[in-house]
């Protein structure tokens, strides 16, 4: 059924169930001076054959006919699921009070008494095609919306099950393969070779877990998303975000996750330019967001017209997710513009502070301190991670060293605060990224409670998002879970003694961001 409301008025076809023929002629002359294309039926039950076969926009029909009455023919329609929504309009020469009810309960539309003039006929045609146009349209974006919530659902889940448990297993046994020493010599080549693969189906892993649905969103938030997501292009991005350290709801932050990716993809398939801007500026109540390219553009009308508009629809069932408006500009060498604006009236400020004092203190520093290594010391652990495996694993490799001594380990993070009153440990090893928390979330949970607690984060995560989100929630020292025996020992006697480090795989300028912490 045709529905696009800039269509002229004879692309509309009329069916006219009406048994008079004289008046049938009189009324399918009006439709036609109208514009319309009239379709006519001279019985009830003809109107209904022709009804299936044609799918008018718009049905009018007589009450009283021969055969079947109008009712009867609404009825027979209602049931079928090709001509249930089609308007519908009875025509009657005595309009019975009683007809009427049954009429508008069965779904009728409206009632003209005949005779009937030329204007009355064409407005009351022409406000129903366009309050079903409206319908039709309202349906087809609630469907949208559902979709997407649909497919982000089921995404999140597969996400999250590769990442928070196959990935993260994965990731443990790594660990404790790099911190096992190497075997014979003859073996070597074939120990070497697993890891390497391991390493290649980690990062397999967690490609396809970023692709279905973005963690790291949940786990920084979308400012050091959207820098992570830049990177993944082989484009010149620029980023300008200059008033989004905000918490948003976790539907927005999708939403402009998706919106960006989708305008990235088509800017490298299509756009033929290695440029690209993206835009985001929060002023309460509205996020707005804007993607911009210099690139050859398209032509818009032809385009949504085309089987080439999936990712437009995709990109407006994605706004209309959140209740936000997008628009796009494009034409052929102008380049393309994507402009949203989301509705987010109570977004939460981010803190992006060290917490305490001694932080405070210890951030002003210019450079870390090279101490020298007292091997005499025995430093008290507490073990803080959710998987098993690396949990058993950091243990035992702690355990050999007779300077180290774990006081407690816990699998549940929520647990942290009251386990340090408990073991009054001088160093806490935590792995951050837990299933529904951000890394921030956990980690300013425990130090904004233990102000003075020396925290190590050992982690899966290398980017340097990750790494920069953690020192800014207080934590002293950063190591990836591929760190060498060597890097770990290191990072637990430095930090012990509340001094940072990172370690020297690690893509972060601590130096750096020591400095800009003490202006």
């Amino acid at each position: 059924m045709m529905n696009n409301r800039n269509l002229p008025a004879n692309a509309y076809q009329i069916l006219l169930i009406e048994d008079d023929v004289s008046a049938s002629r009189l009324i399918s002359a009006m439709l036609e001076r109208g514009g319309y294309t009239a379709l006519i039926a001279n019985s009830g039950n003809e109107g209904i054959t022709l009804a299936h076969q044609k799918r008018p926009d718009l049905i009018l029909c007589d009450v009283m006919m021969p055969d079947i009455t109008g009712l009867d023919v609404l009825r027979a329609l209602q049931k079928q699921s090709d001509t249930a929504t089609i308007p519908f309009i009875f025509l009657t020469a005595l309009a019975r009070q009683e007809d009427m009810r049954v009429g508008m309960e069965l779904g009728a539309d409206d009632y003209l008494t005949k005779p009937i003039h030329t204007d009355v006929l064409l407005n009351a045609v022409g406000s129903r095609l366009k309050r079903h146009q409206q319908l039709q349209t309202d349906r087809l974006a609630h469907f949208t919306q559902r979709l997407v919530l649909s497919q982000e659902h089921q995404q999140q889940q597969m996400a999250s099950m590769l990442d928070d448990k196959l990935n993260q297993s994965l990731r443990s046994l790594q660990f404790v393969l790099n911190m096992l020493a190497a075997p014979a010599h003859e073996d070597a080549s074939l120990y070497n070779g697993a890891k390497e693969m391991l390493g290649e189906l980690i990062l397999q892993v967690e490609g396809m877990a970023q692709e279905m649905h973005p963690t790291i969103l949940a786990r920084l938030g979308l400012a050091p998303t959207l820098r992570w997501l830049s990177e993944q292009y082989e484009l010149a991005i620029e980023l300008d975000m200059p008033s989004v350290a905000y918490q948003f709801e976790p539907r927005v932050k999708v939403c402009v996750f998706r919106l960006v990716q989708e305008a990235l993809n088509n800017i490298q398939r299509h756009a033929q330019t290695d440029h690209a801007k993206i835009s985001l500026n929060y002023v309460a109540p509205y996020l707005e967001v804007r993607i911009e390219d210099k690139g050859t553009g398209f032509d818009l009308e032809r385009t949504l017209q085309s089987s080439q508009s999936m990712g437009l629809q995709y990109m407006h069932g994605l706004v209309a997710w959140v209740n936000g408006e997008l628009h796009v500009t494009s034409g052929p060498d102008e380049g393309t513009a994507v402009y949203a604006l989301l509705p987010q009236a109570n977004a939460v400020p981010i803190n992006t502070s060290p917490v305490s004092p001694d932080l405070l203190r210890l951030a002003g520093r210019t450079r870390p301190i090279e101490p020298t290594e007292d091997t005499a010391v025995t430093v008290k652990i507490l073990l803080a991670i959710e998987q098993p495996l690396q949990l058993q694993g950091m243990y035992k490799l702690l355990a050999r060293n007779p300077h180290f001594e774990v006081v407690g380990e816990i699998q549940d993070l929520t647990q942290v605060a009251d386990a340090i009153d408990t073991y009054q440990p001088q160093l806490l090893i935590i792995n951050p990224l837990t299933e529904g928390k951000s890394q921030a979330e956990v980690l300013q949970s425990i130090i904004a409670v233990r102000p003075g607690t020396a925290v190590l984060v050992i982690s899966t995560a290398t980017h340097e998002e990750y790494v920069r989100a953690a020192f800014e929630s207080g934590v002293l020292g950063y190591i990836p879970n591929t760190a060498t025996i060597t890097d770990l020992h290191t990072a637990i006697m430095r930090v012990a003694r509340n001094q940072y480090y990172v370690s020297p795989g690690l893509s972060f300028d601590l130096a750096q961001w020591q400095e800009a912490q003490a202006v």
